[in-house]
């Protein structure tokens, strides 16, 4: 995975492409012309890439699934605009979530909407680039949260999402409830969840369209690393690495695995290929959701290093959403808790 191979990267211990490789790889054009800007944000190191990426591995805030089957059988129509283009805006889906949810006194039965997406830190990652900030510094080794932007990042995802679940709907309930009990109408999540959907409750009917930003008219989004190949720098045979690397990432085979996987594929080329629409599973699940794709953007790689890198801010926006720190307070504790961890990493490393 990107992230991870950044240990070995920055201890000089991966080898790098040579010009050649990659054109093999993107046939005469560039890394950056051929594969989507989050998938090579951690395979790049000071201006040298480090293998092939072979899928798109969405962290999950910016998709809204719909349960279709449960939507017909309490006979809610969803909005035809939804299915096209996803809901224009939050307050919709959060307005439509309050009336069809199912409750037995003040008891919920059936959410109107959940998340099935865990990591509180992509959410306020998300909400960070929708400002237009990024918390991500490259040159110094370090995250920036305790910022303008991170603070009304943290307001916005505990007024909008954190508060208004625990007050309406129970959003946040979690993966069992959308997925393997299916008792809800709709939820936040990802576009890998779309096999797990499947295998789960194959008798249900899904779709997975654009889920609109809570700030800002953009829809960014956290990107996770994609997964992939790189080679040791020790290899004997590296001439026969990076014919691997072109065999691997060529278009027919990133095609094949897309199909038989259930990925996002990492090159641009394939997302509206009709091979992948036509025959993947899940293509018509997560179809809609790739209009957005674009908007991704990369967990930095250093971050990676930590060993823990979401657990460090999770545990502060948790301790203010449980009131036993201030928002300032937490967003202190998450930046240096984890440029620490990042600084005692890169110490470790001699770097």
């Amino acid at each position: 995975m990107g992230q991870v191979m950044f240990a070995y990267v920055v201890s000089d211990r991966l080898l790098p492409m040579t010009k050649e490789a990659i054109n093999d790889l993107t046939g005469g054009k560039t890394m950056e012309e051929t594969f989507f800007p989050a998938v090579l944000e951690n395979w790049v190191y000071k201006g040298k890439y480090y293998g092939v990426p072979e899928d798109y591995n969405y962290e999950g805030f910016n998709f809204l699934a719909i349960n279709l089957t449960l939507m017909n059988k309490h006979k809610h129509e969803v909005p035809k605009a939804w299915l096209d283009s996803g809901p224009s805006s939050y307050a919709e889906v959060l307005d439509f979530a309050k009336k069809i949810t199912i409750k037995q006194g003040n008891r919920v039965q059936t959410p109107g909407l959940t998340s099935f997406n865990g990591w509180n830190s992509v959410k306020f990652w998300s909400l960070n680039f929708q400002q237009g900030f990024d918390y991500r510094d490259y040159e110094k080794m370090r995250v920036k949260y305790d910022t303008e932007a991170g603070r009304k990042a943290l307001q916005t995802h505990y007024d909008g999402l954190f508060k208004a679940g625990v007050d309406s709907f129970e959003l946040g309930v979690g993966i069992n409830n959308f997925i393997k009990d299916a008792n809800a109408f709709m939820g936040i999540g990802a576009p890998h969840w779309g096999p797990k959907l499947r295998m789960e409750q194959p008798a249900m009917e899904w779709v997975m369209v654009p889920f609109p930003p809570l700030l800002g008219d953009k829809p960014y989004f956290s990107a996770a690393p994609a997964w992939g190949y790189w080679a040791s720098k020790s290899t004997k045979f590296p001439e026969a690495v990076f014919k691997w690397f072109a065999f691997a990432g060529e278009v027919e085979n990133q095609r094949e695995m897309a199909i038989a996987a259930g990925m996002v594929p990492p090159r641009k080329a394939l997302v509206k290929d009709p091979k992948v629409v036509s025959e993947q599973p899940q293509a018509k699940f997560f179809g809609p959701a790739m209009k957005i794709i674009e908007y991704g953007k990369a967990v930095p790689w250093f971050g990676a290093l930590t060993g823990a890198f979401e657990k460090l801010y999770d545990t502060e926006c948790e301790a203010f959403f449980a009131g036993k720190v201030s928002l300032e307070q937490a967003l202190k504790n998450a930046e240096a808790n984890t440029n620490k961890a990042i600084a005692d990493k890169m110490a470790a490393l001699k770097l």
